[in-house]
């Protein structure tokens, strides 16, 4: 074995269950005796040994037992043990009734207990009848020694020339584990290092007698064994054998030793106990005391000697105890629990702890047994505990800052007696103090606490570790100036400072102050509550920081951190009241950045965002400290005037916003130019926030229409007119299910020939309430509410079907070519399936591909670049033919004609008008230069709105191949172009 392994090792609990089972079930008999000799326990092997039941054996005098013969011996042990002479006995003797003996050998050990003093006996017996017995027959040489050997049930082995074994019983099989055939004819082996020389020793006239030895079994096993040797002749020859008798004591030997250990266990329990056992007579005076009284109480112990328990208790709680006592008197066995404050040597009380049992029958007792412990550190730990779960509570609930630090101070001064504590919180150079309402320091100390000026070396110098308070008197040097007349006049004489100081930080947030009266340094439970103090207050100001920037992300924008909707409807409607209070007016103006989408799709989000955060530093420079700046969406800004909201004021913070945006911006280091449409609403009786916002959103959406980059001011119109669009939304919702809506259809015009090659389907709107709605009021309310989407749809689908006579072919399979145009929506560029709706409509129809042309206005191309070219290509992968609308009206290049797959551009109508006319030099040039890119990039040229003979000669002069307008026809229903068409009307 390993000598440096750990010897494994049972615990406690199960070493103490172990003792229980070796006495009880232990072949060694067991007797224990009390101080006055008298039997209290017997094992059940030696109720066998004796053969007497337990209630003959219980309570009877030890010598009872004892033959006679040998009762002056242990009788004289026994008074030897009494008088101080503590030895331990062994001898053999006779036990049992006159005539029935049987012989054993007994060790017996005296018990003392911390004074010293007896309180019991401890006898171990084991039978040796047997051994005697064989002795008298070894003795006689009258019985056959074989025999004799094989049949007695002690371990006997004979021993010839050379230690060699010559006979080897049952018994010794049994007990040392090598068989007979094993061990005859072989030198002895089970005594170990004691088994050589034995035959020797015996013969020389020194045989054992009871020797004590360290054996081995066959299998290796350790045993403690008693070994007695004897010479004796044989009867077959002259030679002279030993016989070896042995008993095994290995259990003798366990017990012994768990005896002395659980009697050294005791007595070093009894002796270190924190609790107090005392034995208090009848009438509570105490008899004697056990455990340590000084640690609990501060008392000698011998100095309770005849002291009368309530003596030392609390008046106060001498009247509860009262009844508690009467209680445990009442009966044999009674026991009672209670808690009550105990006066302690030095004056002070203390809460002790006190459990009283009633043993006064019990005659080894004869008294009240009460134990008591000192719980004072534990109630008030208790108690702490409590304090700080209450102020965790406070912290994880609404309390104000303020109150939870108010309630740290209030727990600070709980703990420690004489206490006026604050907690102090550093902010800049100045200290600001927290205490509980009618507590903590006076005024005067507080005053002079906010008058500190922590410099950074002080700061610094303050910054010891979290929680652990350093301690200045009032002589001190390092005392503050500042405070020290404040402390004089309270008479203050210590003051503790703990510091509140974060995790990762050096320096001190806050810091637990507190005034003492006396010099005195901090008790173990007062560091302790300062300690958690200073977490209390580091984990409320971290709630606070934390609640704090949470509020503040539900309030502010994450990108420019300017006020949100949400904050900005609060403060509007704070200015409102105010201005209602005041009779004066609040002024909002809304911005939103023109084209904005252009900047994120041609420099990314990432540049874009930095765009946006510059946009928001400009309007703060413009705008005036009083004003409120909000970001409301991706692009849109809104700007609350309040002081004053005039309209000329308004007007002017508009202005500067305006300017500030007209210095272009940097994004990946190019040049951009921004514009903005604003909006301007000024309040008025009776309107609220939201109300407000909403007219000057509505100013902008006007700024909008009228062609960006402008301000305009909300009037009632507006309102109204967004009233009426909402109507108009509802209402076009369930248009289409109604069957509300007609296709009619303009004819396209070849301008050199004067033939019809094509028309414009066109949507229209019979409203039931209404009549007849424009589509310049309903198209952009569906392309509001998207539901422009299934619109444009069936308009595709019922121009197609309609018109299909049109290009169905003739007897002789050929067809007419004929273009029919239909408009496409911006709305409808997002349908992943439009190109596939489209060929589908297509070939349902029986149309050829290049006889549809699909318009898409120039403003819903440069709304989305990206997602127009992407939608067109895959419509021009079809076949079908496109078409930009109203040209030269938006901001598109010739960049995105040439990326973009167009077919035709249809010149818008406000160029149109006025050609042919004086005055009307500038827009020929327009038409010149648009029908000059057509021409020179292949692409059919439409103009649209012609009106007049003189417009059309001077679009044919510019030369535009096609046209359309009211001088040619109105728009028709499809059966009269159907008509039309096949009459081969020329409209030229």
């Amino acid at each position: 074995m390993d000598p440096t392994a750990r010897t494994p090792r049972l615990s406690p609990a199960a070493r103490e269950a172990t003792r229980a089972q070796v006495f009880a079930l232990s072949d060694t008999a067991i007797v224990v005796t009390s101080a006055d000799h008298r039997v209290v326990e017997a094992n059940p092997a030696l109720r066998t040994l004796l053969a007497m039941p337990e209630e003959e054996i219980l309570g009877r005098p030890l010598l009872d037992l004892v033959h006679p013969e040998h009762r002056e011996l242990i009788a004289g042990w026994l008074t030897g043990c009494d008088a101080g002479d503590v030895v331990p006995l062994h001898v053999d003797s006779r036990f049992g009734r006159p005539g029935a003996e049987r012989w054993f050998t007994a060790h017996g050990h005296a018990v003392t207990g911390a004074d010293d003093r007896i309180e019991a006996f401890v006898l171990t017996v084991t039978e040796s009848t047997a051994t005697h017995r064989l002795s008298g027959a070894l003795a006689s040489a009258h019985v056959d020694m074989a025999s004799l050997i094989d049949r007695i049930p002690l371990a006997v082995a004979r021993l010839g020339p050379g230690d060699v074994v010559t006979q080897w019983n049952p018994a010794a099989e049994d007990v040392l584990g090598w068989s007979a055939d094993e061990a005859v004819g072989a030198p002895l082996r089970a005594l170990g290092e004691g088994s050589a020389g034995i035959r020797a020793r015996t013969l020389a006239g020194d045989p054992l007698d009871g020797a004590r030895l360290a054996g081995i079994t066959a299998a290796g096993t350790p045993i403690e064994l008693k070994v007695w040797t004897s010479a004796i002749t044989a009867g077959s020859g002259p030679e002279t054998e030993v016989v070896v008798l042995v008993v095994d004591v290995t259990a003798d030997v366990e017990l012994d030793r768990s005896l002395h250990a659980s009697e050294h266990r005791w007595r070093t329990l009894v002796q270190n106990i924190s609790d107090t056992v005392t034995v208090l007579d009848p009438d509570g005076r105490i008899v004697s005391t056990t455990g340590q009284v000084a640690p609990v109480l501060g008392y000698p112990t011998d100095s309770w000697d005849g002291v009368t328990f309530t003596d030392l208790m609390h008046p106060d709680d001498v009247a509860r105890i009262g009844p508690l006592v009467q209680q445990a008197l009442e009966a044999p066995g009674n026991a009672v629990t209670t808690e009550a404050r105990v006066r302690h040597h030095d004056g002070t009380w203390v809460d002790v702890w006190a459990h009283a049992v009633n043993l006064i029958d019990d005659p080894t007792v004869g008294g009240i047994v009460l134990t008591t412990r000192n719980i004072t550190e534990q109630k008030r730990s208790e108690a702490l505990v409590a304090s700080q779960t209450a102020i965790l509570e406070l912290i994880a609930g609404t309390t104000p800052l303020d109150a939870v630090l108010e309630a740290i101070a209030a727990m600070v001064e709980d703990h420690d007696e004489g206490a006026q504590a604050a907690v102090a919180l550093v902010e800049g150079r100045r200290l600001r103090p927290r205490a509980a309402l009618g507590r903590g320091p006076g005024p005067e100390l507080r005053a002079a606490l906010g008058e500190v000026d922590v410099t950074p070396a002080l700061h610094a110098r303050v910054s010891g570790p979290h929680g652990v308070p350093w301690v200045r008197h009032l002589d001190d040097p390092e005392t503050s100036d500042t405070m020290r007349p404040a402390l004089v006049a309270a008479g203050v004489e210590t003051v503790w400072w703990a510091p509140v100081v974060p995790a990762g930080s050096d320096l001190a947030v806050a810091a637990i102050v507190s005034f003492h009266r006396d010099r005195r340094p901090p008790t173990p439970h007062a560091l302790r509550a300062a300690e958690i103090a200073c977490t209390l207050v580091s984990v409320a100001l971290d709630r606070h920081a934390a609640v704090t920037e949470l509020a503040h992300r539900e309030m502010h924008d994450a990108l420019t951190g300017l006020p949100n909707r949400t904050l900005l409807l609060d403060r509007l409607q704070t200015a409102l009241d105010r201005a209602h209070r005041t009779e004066s007016e609040v002024g909002v103006v809304y911005v939103d950045l023109d084209h904005f989408k252009l900047v994120n799709d041609t420099y990314g989000l990432a540049q874009g965002d930095e765009v946006l955060s510059a946009v928001a530093d400009r309007l703060r420079r413009a705008t005036r400290p009083d004003d409120t700046i909000a970001r409301v969406a991706a692009d849109e800004f809104v700007v609350v005037c309040a002081r004053p909201g005039r309209l000329d004021t308004v007007l002017a913070v508009a202005d500067r916003l305006r300017e500030a945006l007209a210095e272009p911006f940097s994004p990946g280091g190019g040049d951009l130019v921004l514009t903005a449409s604003l909006g301007l609403a000024l309040s008025h009786p009776g309107v609220d926030a939201p109300t407000l916002l909403r007219q000057a959103d509505a100013a902008m959406l006007r700024a909008k229409q009228r062609g960006r980059d402008r301000v305009d001011v909300f009037d009632p119109d507006m309102q109204a007119s967004a009233r009426q669009r909402l109507s108009l939304a509802a209402d076009l919702r369930q248009a289409l299910e109604r069957d509300e809506l007609r296709v009619v259809y303009q004819p396209i015009v070849d301008l050199a020939t004067g033939g019809v090659v094509g028309a414009e389907a066109l949507c229209r709107w019979q409203h039931p309430g209404l009549g007849p709605v424009p589509p310049d009021e309903f198209i952009p309310v569906a392309e509001e509410t998207g539901a422009i989407r299934p619109i444009g749809a069936w308009v595709l689908d019922t121009a197609l079907a309609t018109l299909a006579p049109l290009v169905q072919p003739d007897a002789a399979g050929r067809r007419r070519r004929f273009e029919v145009a239909v408009n496409l929506s911006p709305r409808q560029l997002d349908q992943p399936a439009l190109a596939a709706a489209v060929a589908g409509a297509v070939a349902r129809h029986g149309w050829q591909p290049e006889d549809l042309c699909l318009e898409l206005t120039e403003t819903a191309i440069t709304d989305d670049l990206d997602l127009a070219s992407h939608a067109l290509l895959a419509i021009r992968a079809t076949g079908v033919r496109i078409a930009v609308d109203d040209f030269g009206t938006g901001y598109s290049s010739l960049t995105h004609l040439q990326r973009l797959p167009f077919d035709t551009i249809k010149v818008d109508q406000s160029f149109v008008r006025g050609l042919g006319e004086p005055g009307g030099v500038d827009r020929a040039t327009i038409v010149s230069a648009v029908v000059g890119i057509a021409t020179a990039m292949g692409l059919e040229s439409v103009a649209e709105g012609i009106e007049t003979s003189a417009q059309l000669a001077a679009l044919r002069e510019l030369g535009c191949t096609r046209g359309q307008g009211y001088y040619f026809a109105k728009p028709m229903s499809a059966e009269e172009l159907i008509r039309l068409v096949r009459d081969e009307v020329n409209l030229g």
